[in-house]
C-alpha cells in the first residue's frame, strides 16, 4: 500500500513521543512492504538534515513562519503538497500523526481513507495542568491552549479510523467526545531499541563518562518547560531525598530550562543538579544504564515511551498513578506509583529504590526482562496495516 504519513515531528526535530512514533512506525511499515511518503514541516534552511530512512521518502513542506505560525502555514500548504505527489501516485491511506492535520471539510487532503494516531487528548493535558486561563489563551497553538480542542474535535469527527496508543486514551477519546468505539483501535508504541544489547551499556565507567559525580542517580527525561511533564513538582520531591540521600538528580530533554533553573536555586538544588538538555538516542541510553531509579512525575500520560525505555534498561521505577502510566509499569519487576500531588509519598518512593540499590552495591537494576512481541514495532506496524486493510475500498 501507499501510505502518505503527516506528522509535525520527524526526526532530527523530535520534541516528544509522537516523533519517535512518527521515525519507528514508518520505517517499520516499509520493512514489511509498503510505499512511505512523510510529510512534515521544516523551515527552508533545515530541510536537507532531515532524516530519510531505507525505503521512506520524506517531503518537507516548507514552513519559515514563527512561532506558532508554522503550524498554520503547514495546515495550509498541506493539501497541496499532498495532492501534487497523489497527482503522480495516488495513496491508499493518509495516516496524520496526532493533531498534525485538521480538516475544514473531510475530503480537503484527498479521497483517500484517513487514519488518525492520538497519543493523548489535547483537552486532557490542560485539564491535568494547572495553567492559568491567560496562560491558555497566551499558548496558541501549544496543548495547554484553547483552539486546539476545538481542532482536535474536528479531527477526530472527520478521519474514518482512530488508532489510540493505550486504552486509557481510547477510553478518554470515547468519554470525552462521544465517538464510536467500533472507529477506535488501540495500538500501543513500541521500544524503539534492542533490548537483547543491553549489557553493552551497564558499564560502571558510564557515569564517569556522562560526567555524573559518585552517588545514587535519580533519571528524568521529558520536556523540561512542559507543564505536564512535572519536572517543579519532581523537584520539589527531590529537595526532601536530599535530606536523606546525597544524590544527583539527572534532567534530560528539550525546551527551557530557565525556569527550572531558578527554582533549583531557590530549592538549594542547584549543586545536586545536572542539565543535560536533549541528547542523541546512544546517550539517552547510556543516562538510563547510569541511574539507580528512574522518575516519572507527570499529570498525563498517554502511554509512556519513557517508562518502557526505564524498564527496558532494567531501572526501578517511580511514576504518579495517572493515565496509560498503570498500563505500562506493571511490566517491570521493581515499581512504584504514587498519588498525584504527593510529593512526600513520590520522595518516600524514590528513597526506598536508592536505598535499595545502594544496598545491593549495583546500579543495573534488573538482570533480566524479555521485551513482550506486542511491545515491539514490527508488532505494531503490522497492527496498523490491518486497520490500513480494512479501510481501504473494496
Amino acid at each position: 500500500m501507499r501510505i502518505a504519513f503527516v506528522t509535525f515531528e520527524f526526526p532530527p526535530h523530535v520534541v516528544g513521543g509522537a516523533g519517535v512514533y512518527a521515525a519507528q512506525l514508518t520505517a517499520s511499515l516499509a520493512k514489511i512492504g509498503h510505499e512511505i511518503v512523510v510529510f512534515t514541516p521544516v523551515p527552508s534552511s533545515q530541510s536537507l538534515q532531515i532524516e530519510r530512512p531505507d525505503n521512506v521518502e520524506v517531503h518537507t513542506v516548507d514552513t519559515p513562519a514563527p512561532g506558532a505560525l508554522r503550524t498554520i502555514q503547514f495546515w495550509t500548504k498541506l493539501p497541496k503538497a499532498i495532492g501534487e505527489i497523489a497527482a503522480r501516485c495516488a495513496f491508499d491511506v493518509i495516516h496524520v500523526n496526532s493533531l498534525s492535520y485538521w480538516f475544514l471539510t473531510n475530503r480537503r487532503l484527498g479521497s483517500a481513507p484517513q487514519v488518525a494516531t492520538i497519543h493523548h487528548l489535547v483537552r486532557d493535558a490542560a485539564a491535568h495542568t494547572s495553567a492559568s486561563a491567560l496562560t491558555r489563551v497566551l499558548d496558541f497553538g501549544g496543548e495547554n491552549g484553547l483552539i486546539l480542542p476545538m481542532i482536535e474535535r474536528r479531527l477526530l469527527d472527520s478521519v474514518d479510523h482512530i488508532i489510540a496508543v493505550s486504552d486509557y486514551t481510547r477510553g478518554q477519546i470515547i468519554d470525552t467526545y462521544r465517538v464510536d468505539p467500533k472507529k477506535i483501535t488501540t495500538i500501543r508504541c513500541a521500544l524503539r531499541w534492542d533490548e537483547s544489547r543491553r549489557g553493552e551499556f551497564e558499564s560502571a565507567s558510564l557515569r564517569k563518562e556522562i560526567g555524573l559525580p559518585n552517588r545514587p542517580v535519580v533519571l528524568f527525561v521529558g520536556r523540561i518547560d512542559a507543564p505536564r511533564k512535572g519536572l517543579p513538582f519532581l523537584l520539589s520531591a527531590f529537595k526532601m531525598v536530599l535530606q536523606r540521600i546525597d544524590a544527583t538528580l539527572l534532567i534530560v530533554g528539550s525546551g527551557s530550562s530557565s525556569k527550572a533553573e531558578r527554582l533549583a536555586r531557590r530549592l538549594g538544588l542547584s549543586k545536586n543538579l545536572m542539565f543535560a538538555g536533549p541528547v542523541d538516542d546512544l546517550t539517552l541510553r547510556k543516562c538510563y544504564a547510569a541511574c539507580d531509579v528512574f522518575a516519572c512525575p507527570s499529570t498525563l500520560e498517554g502511554f509512556g515511551l519513557t517508562i518502557l525505555e526505564a524498564i527496558a534498561a532494567g531501572k526501578p521505577v517511580v511514576a504518579n498513578r495517572v493515565g496509560a502510566i498503570t498500563e505500562i509499569v506493571p511490566r517491570a519487576r521493581v515499581w512504584s506509583l504514587t498519588q498525584p500531588g504527593s510529593a512526600d509519598e513520590f520522595a518516600n518512593a524514590l528513597c526506598h529504590h536508592l536505598q535499595t540499590a545502594q544496598s545491593l552495591g549495583s546500579s543495573t537494576g534488573e538482570a533480566t526482562w524479555r521485551l513482550p512481541e506486542s511491545l515491539r514495532w514490527s508488532y505494531a506496524a503490522r497492527a496498523v496495516e490491518s486497520v490500513y486493510k480494512r479501510m481501504k475500498p473494496g
